[in-house]
């Protein structure tokens, strides 16, 4: 298991009045998290969170176990303190959120309109969500690769190495510096450590080649995908 989804409650947002806003943690998926001291009452740490944007904030995760050590009637994990995140996503009562393995220093909680997907990659992302449905993510530190991100798109520019479109020529300044960065090697097959090579490990790619490459698993190549779009253009052209 390395993804668990639950939908976001009144109870998760603070408005049933018992608590202040804190993402409820399904007892399945506290296995994804860092380990608490659960010897002590209402074990509890500090984590940093970045979500999709790159705004970075902290949260705690939290047991509230005095059912487990005392005598109360508590048995349960939140992730609390979040206000910058909230205020920031400002999630609604029937969202969802996915929780997936932790690693590292820095808890990625990704919040998105599901028709608004493709700002992470797709081998990383839930695609169960109704649509329409926002989606809060809360993901494996992969994220860390943001830094590789800039990295590729400071050497390798913007422009879609499958299709070669340049999405500020089609769209003008608001699209300007935007591209997705592509995983030429999943991710979810590497180790935690992976070093990856910014020439071998990395595609710049459009929206459109990014979701093509991610119709079958695994990802088809970026020659794959050039191929695929050359071949359509000259039946286009054939046609027309």
């Amino acid at each position: 298991m390395n993804s668990v989804r639950k939908r976001i409650s009144r109870n998760d947002l603070g408005l049933t009045g018992g608590h202040q806003s804190g993402l409820v943690v399904p007892k399945r998926a506290v296995p994804l998290f860092p380990a608490l001291a659960e010897e002590t009452l209402n074990p509890r740490m500090e984590l940093e969170i970045a979500d999709q944007d790159g705004r970075r904030s902290t949260a705690t995760y939290i047991h509230y176990n005095n059912k487990v050590v005392g005598d109360g009637t508590r048995n349960e994990y939140r992730l609390t303190n979040m206000r910058v995140w909230f205020d920031a996503n400002a999630p609604e009562v029937n969202d969802f959120v996915v929780f997936q393995q932790y690693a590292h220093d820095t808890l990625p909680v990704h919040h998105e309109a599901t028709a608004q997907r493709g700002g992470v990659e797709a081998q990383d992302e839930f695609a169960g969500a109704p649509e329409g449905a926002k989606t809060t993510q809360i993901v494996n530190a992969y994220e860390r690769n943001e830094k590789n991100r800039r990295a590729v798109l400071k050497r390798f520019g913007y422009r879609c190495q499958a299709c070669d479109v340049l999405l500020e020529e089609s769209y003008g300044q608001i699209a300007k510096d935007y591209a997705h960065v592509h995983h030429t090697k999943p991710i979810s097959t590497v180790g935690d450590g992976y070093a990856p090579n910014l020439e071998e490990d990395f595609a710049v790619l459009c929206p459109n080649c990014h979701a093509i490459a991610h119709r079958r698993s695994p990802p088809l190549t970026v020659a794959q995908v050039r191929s695929a779009f050359g071949r359509h253009q000259r039946y286009s052209t054939r046609t027309s």
